[in-house]
């Protein structure tokens, strides 16, 4: 598992996380994957299951809290709160 973050310098809070790791299975996970348009660039998203997957293989202090956001957000959208 590889994890980076970028950041923007002039907003620190501005930020992305990126997560490789060679065990997805593209064929698998496309299904529930979701595609977002930006311009002429399509960027390929992981399903919100996945993502926590992804996070608890990072292992990273971040990643184990974002782990925990992305749940509360799952319950969240069960409820329709968001």
């Amino acid at each position: 598992m590889l994890a980076v973050t970028l950041y923007n310098p002039k907003i620190p809070y501005e930020e992305i996380d990126i997560l490789t790791h060679g065990s997805l299975n593209y064929q698998k996970s496309a299904l529930k994957n979701k595609i977002l348009r930006v311009g002429l660039t399509r960027i390929f998203l992981v399903s919100i299951d996945e993502l926590i997957r992804m996070k608890r293989k990072a292992g990273r202090a971040q990643d184990l809290s974002d782990v925990q956001a992305l749940k509360k957000i799952k319950r969240m959208r069960r409820q329709k709160k968001i």
